[in-house]
């Protein structure tokens, strides 16, 4: 699971590239948060992984969300404080 905004700085172009490289078909990424929802899809597609992603629209309701899955991932390159 992926939540926020600012895709690029939060690092979802480098998630979805190494979501590729698991070649387990039941690893899936749930992206939930504002973003340039089509310039993402189109790249889980070019890397063959489109069926494993899906997008959900910011909600400020997320919690549900973290409870049905496994793994929180953050792979920000910058986090301000």
């Amino acid at each position: 699971m992926f939540v926020g905004g600012d895709w690029e700085r939060k690092g979802l172009y480098y998630l979805i590239e190494a979501l590729s490289l698991i070649l387990r078909p039941e690893v899936k990424l749930l992206v939930v948060g504002r973003g340039d929802t089509d310039f993402y899809v189109r790249l889980a597609r070019e890397k063959a992984v489109g069926a494993r992603v899906t997008f959900v629209p910011y909600t400020r309701s997320v919690w549900e969300y973290y409870g049905a899955s496994d793994v929180f991932v953050l792979p920000a390159l910058y986090e301000p404080l």
